[in-house]
This record gives C-alpha cells, sequence and structure tokens, in this order.
C-alpha cells in the first residue's frame, strides 16, 4: 500500500515538474524571440500587436506597413511627450483621488490602503525597470528622489 502511494506521489510530482519546464522553456524561447525582433528595431508589446492586427486585417503591404509603424512611432512619441509634460498635474490628481478615497475609509481600511499604494508603486517600478532592461533594484536618479520623498 505503502509503494502505491509513493508511485502515485512520484507520478505527481513528475507531471508537475515536466509542465514547470515546460513552462520555462517556452517562455526562455518567445522571451528571445521579442527581444531579437526588438534588437532589429521592431516595436513589441501593444504596438507590435496593434501593428500586426491592422496587417493581418487589412492585408496591409509591407511598403503600407512601414509607413504606418512609422505613423504609430511619432504619435506614441507625441503620446509620450504630453504624458511628460503633465506628468505632475496627473501626479496631482492621483493624490486627490487616494485622499478623497480615504476620507470613505474605516482607520483599518486607510493602513490597508496606505500598504497598498505602496505595493502598487513598488510594483510599477518594477515595470518599468524590467521595461528598461534595467536589473532589480537599479533605478534612476529621478525615481530615487521620488523614493526619498516618499518617505
Amino acid at each position: 500500500m505503502n509503494k502505491d502511494k509513493l508511485k502515485i506521489f512520484a507520478g505527481i510530482l513528475l507531471v508537475f515538474l515536466l509542465g514547470a519546464a515546460t513552462g520555462s522553456l517556452v517562455t526562455n524561447i518567445y522571451s528571445k524571440k521579442e527581444f531579437r525582433s526588438w534588437k532589429k528595431g521592431k516595436f513589441f508589446g501593444k504596438r507590435g500587436f496593434l501593428i500586426e492586427e491592422l496587417s493581418q486585417k487589412l492585408n496591409l503591404s509591407d511598403t503600407q506597413k512601414q509607413e504606418i509603424e512609422k505613423i504609430m512611432e511619432e504619435s506614441f512619441e507625441k503620446i509620450f511627450q504630453l504624458k511628460r509634460k503633465h506628468r505632475p498635474e496627473i501626479k496631482e490628481i492621483f493624490k486627490e483621488r487616494n485622499v478623497l478615497i480615504k476620507e470613505k475609509l474605516n482607520d483599518e481600511q486607510k493602513e490597508k490602503f496606505d500598504e497598498l499604494v505602496v505595493v502598487m508603486k513598488q510594483m510599477r517600478r518594477k515595470w518599468r525597470n524590467e521595461k528598461r532592461g534595467w536589473k532589480e533594484g537599479k533605478s534612476s536618479r529621478k525615481e530615487r528622489n521620488e523614493m526619498r520623498e516618499e518617505k
């Protein structure tokens, strides 16, 4: 009876390990593919998805696709500049939102909310750093200053 339980446990463990190995392998292959396309100057993420969708749905020629990629890049740059220009105003809106939310919470909820805000900021920084290709813990001078202000 113990041998049967051991065999079942070993089988389940083997299936789990094979699943983990397969997931790791597929993730590795996918990320290498994305990195190669990024190195070649192609877009990835939302931009790449949108361009590929348009290309497939509209049956774009290579010339059309290149022209649309250029238009997309220019529009994303304009959006980025606009976000940068209005960042202080956006930050103020977020602060105001948090104050208004906290007015609706009891003391215990306020404490948990503050913790959630900190966690979300950390997650956003981590995502931003990963997007930029930075290693864990490395941050820009501006982000370090922001962290000091928060303390």
